[in-house]
């Protein structure tokens, strides 16, 4: 029964291994992809992490390792590199560099598959611990078929890292509980120090751990062979730290005041991480990063949720888009065995399991930045886990229940095939209809330029009017196109789902014209394309009201008075008060 339950495991992981790197081949780089592999790459060449700030880096030098063995050419004598522009310096090294795109984007997602393949490997050995050789091979089962760890476990983004970490942080961590032992807390140090050089999302990880700290230990927590334990995890977490960093010259000790510094001048932050760096050897660009995180999250994000926009988001956000972006056939498993655990005297056991996901979940419904179901990520892993008891049902009635909960997951799993970053359960009429209620990572993160292209060679469409969010290059796919403007525009029309719908009030403004049309196909879900008729007066009529709307709040916003408009080939020109 070992060894068949071991070939299952196998089987699974074989599977998810399939599905992502087939699907991946098909799909563009995405927004966060381009800075982190040219980011990542440019670490390696140069030792220098100017680029990429925003997260720990990690990630990104695991993803661009394989280039060192393609050699690909870096623009570090653009001006690009010597203004840290992340965005250009990606744009030029992907496309104006004699690279091969597309060789560079598939070696760069081979190591976040295997580190799917890891977190797969991690969440069957824990369930099997936990609660049997059954349990294991559903929670594996749930795992390798999720459109949500699909969508992310083929892409360079610190999302599906994270929740491998994080996950295995968890295991070892109650390993560590349930022998004491000091393998078992270097253990966790290391994949929770690993989690913290990922992402900067595992630092909540922080208040979580140690709240299990405390329900484990107690008062016994200040304890002297606890408190040496709890110091060998910390220095092990700080090592890890400053090896991520190993390149880096504010890596020095004796440089990390000036860094600071120079960083963020003569303020109460630039006080409060010199104070930091004195006793701890945190590496200087970690708090960096972390102090742009944290500015970001304060400023809040352009989002998008049920038709309206926000910069600061909702506080129920998260709740939707777990609703809407997880299988519903999960999510009744898991209301299922939330039932059962309370009545169950395992549910002990069952908390180091319960109370990450719970606290994560609950914490990020705080998050000002509002962009994604991604950021729900680590929680997947912990309920895959949960729900595999329910493969010891005993009931008659209810073990078929659960078998055509899997089938109804597997189905939906296998229609999605290969567009899963656009997954939406029935709740939201599917992936087609997603888009009314989210829009951005849920759905469009410029992941389908490449198969717009192959649907222009298939169906003979020779040229189109674009209106792209992502950062593929048209010009490197060979699609032929003009910019598609606010106003009525004769031809086939190609749009982004964000922009259709307005990830900010001025692109919803810009084209709302095409709601007078319906699309005739639907590229990965993230990309309209619209057959646009001649239509001369319609488009008067658009531009007259778009000129009209614009140039009002134009007026409004320089504190003058609205007069009037004039149309010419540059668009709208408006006539405010002196």
């Amino acid at each position: 029964m070992k060894l068949k339950t071991g070939y299952i495991a196998v089987v699974l992981l074989s599977a998810m291994f399939l599905l992502a790197v087939t699907s991946m081949a098909k799909k563009s780089v995405t927004n966060d992809e381009i800075t982190h592999i040219a980011s990542g790459y440019s670490y390696w060449k140069t030792g220098d992490f100017r680029l990429n700030q925003e997260q720990p880096p990690l990630v990104k030098l695991l993803s661009a390792f394989p280039l060192l063995f393609i050699d690909p050419s870096l623009p570090l004598q653009d001006k690009s590199w010597f203004d840290a522009d992340q965005w250009d310096f990606a744009h030029k090294f992907f496309f104006e560099s004699g690279n091969d795109e597309d060789q560079m984007l598939f070696v760069s997602r081979l190591p976040i598959v295997l580190l799917g393949l890891l977190l797969g490997y991690y969440i069957f050995r824990w369930a099997k611990e936990l609660y049997g050789s059954r349990a294991a091979l559903l929670a594996l089962f749930l795992y390798a078929l999720s459109p949500n760890i699909l969508a992310h476990a083929r892409l360079v983004t610190t999302d599906l890292a994270v929740a491998c970490f994080i996950f295995i942080s968890a295991y070892y961590l109650k390993k560590f509980f349930d022998d004491g032992s000091y393998r078992s807390a270097s253990m966790f140090a290391l994949s929770f120090g690993i989690a913290l050089a990922s992402k900067y999302t595992a630092l909540y990880f922080i208040f979580i751990f140690g709240l299990l700290f405390i329900i484990r230990y107690r008062y016994a927590v200040f304890s002297q062979e606890v408190l040496r334990k709890i110091g060998l995890i910390a220095v092990i977490i700080l090592l890890v730290l400053n090896i991520s960093y190993f390149f880096a010259q504010p890596f020095c000790y004796s440089c990390k005041q000036d860094f600071s510094g120079r960083i963020f001048g003569d303020s109460i932050t630039s006080k409060l991480i010199s104070l930091s760096l004195s006793p701890l050897p945190v590496p200087a660009p970690y708090l960096l990063g972390l102090n742009k995180v944290m500015y970001h999250s304060l400023q809040g994000h352009s989002a998008f949720l049920l038709g309206e926009r926000s910069f600061s988001g909702w506080w129920y956000y998260f709740i939707i888009t777990f609703a809407l972006k997880t299988p519903l056939s999960l999510i009744v498993m898991l209301l299922v065995s939330i039932y059962l655990a309370f009545r169950s005297p395992d549910l002990k056991k069952d908390i180091y399991v319960m109370l990450p996901a719970l606290a994560y979940f609950l914490i990020f419904l705080t998050n000002n930045i509002n962009i994604g179901n991604r950021h729900l990520l680590p929680i997947y892993p912990f309920i895959f886990v949960f729900v595999g008891k329910l493969s010891y049902l005993k009931q008659k009635y209810l073990k078929t229940g659960i078998i055509l909960l899997l089938v109804w997951y597997a189905v939906s799993s296998i229609l999605i095939y290969p567009h899963y970053l656009a997954y939406f359960n029935e709740l939201a009429g599917g992936p087609d209809n997603g888009y009314n209620y989210l829009i951005d990572s849920n759905i469009d993160w410029g992941q389908d330029l490449k198969g717009l292209k192959a649907y222009m060679d298939n169906n003979n469409i020779k040229s189109v009017n674009l209106a792209y969010f992502g950062k593929d290059s048209p010009e490197y796919r060979g699609i032929s196109y003009s910019d598609l403007g606010c106003f009525h525009e004769k031809g086939i029309a190609a749009i982004s789902v964000n922009l259709f719908k307005g990830i900010t009030a001025d692109y919803a403004k810009c084209y709302n014209w095409l709601k007078l049309y319906k699309p005739f196909a639907k590229i990965g879900y993230s990309i309209f394309l619209y057959n646009v008729p001649d239509n001369p007066r319609i488009r008067k009529m658009q531009q007259e009201y778009f000129c009209e709307s614009a140039c009002t709040e134009h007026c409004l916003t320089v504190g003058r008075d609205y007069l009037g408009y004039d149309i010419d080939e540059a668009g709208c020109s408006c006539k405010c008060s002196e």
